[in-house]
């Protein structure tokens, strides 16, 4: 896996959320902005695999998984993200290229 030793830091989120988006960038995503909300972060990603994609980080990201909601023909659909697969050394890089595999 490109992304399996990754290592992103886990304190300094604004730090964390640049190197996410710089390999969201170097998987073909060309427009990769994460903007604040009062509960976290979110992001829009198109483009690739004709799939739309909106990502939200929580307050607690990244010891809490990231909401993932990704639409390719009709309504948004929310991928479930079990807790126990989860690990705040995963990337959104890995996540988005899993469940573009499936």
């Amino acid at each position: 896996d490109t992304f399996a030793y990754c290592r992103l830091p886990l304190k300094d989120s604004l730090e964390r959320l640049r190197l996410e988006a710089n390999i969201l960038r170097e998987m073909g995503y060309n427009h990769v902005e994460f903007y604040k909300s009062d509960n976290g972060y979110i992001s829009k990603l198109s483009g690739l695999f004709n799939k739309e994609i909106v990502i939200h980080l929580g307050n607690e990201y990244p010891f809490s998984p990231p909401v993932i909601l990704m639409r390719e023909d009709g309504p948004f659909r929310n991928i479930e993200l079990p807790n126990k697969v989860w690990s705040p050394d995963c990337t959104i890089g890995q996540l988005i290229s899993a469940i573009n595999k499936s």
